[in-house]
């Protein structure tokens, strides 16, 4: 009677800790480029906009601010972050859009976070990433 009494207790213990395991493995990173105007005039420039913004517990994108944005608008960016999902990533996010003749990769990083997504115009349904470093 006493290895029953045991396994009861273990599968007790054990559970909820599978069941946080699972539930962990099943978030995913979503970032998705989107499409940002370049008007005509800057298409030969070089340039980097940057972007911060906090994360919730489930990943959605807030506090979204501009740092660096020498040439356009701040909508379509705010408007293109929001749509991502990092529930990876914790703290003060960065996102880095950088523009050489066309877009050429998103740099997203934060504490124990960093992914480099190159450009893929037209991605609607974005990208799932999983790397950390």
């Amino acid at each position: 009677m006493m290895p029953r009494k045991l396994v009861i207790l273990l599968f007790l213990l054990v559970f909820p800790l599978a069941s946080a395991l699972s539930a962990e493995s099943h978030m995913s990173d979503r970032i998705a480029w989107c499409e940002i105007a370049v008007p005509h005039d800057l298409r030969d420039a070089q340039f980097t906009a940057v972007f911060l913004f906090e994360t919730t517990k489930s990943g959605k994108p807030t506090n979204i601010r501009k740092v660096g944005n020498p040439f356009l608008g701040d909508e379509p960016f705010v408007a293109c972050i929001s749509g991502w999902s990092l529930p990876s990533a914790s703290g003060t996010v960065t996102a880095d859009f950088s523009w050489k003749w066309y877009w050429r990769e998103i740099d997203v990083s934060a504490k124990g976070f960093s992914v480099s997504l190159p450009y893929q115009p037209a991605a609607p349904t974005g990208k799932l990433v999983q790397k950390k470093p």
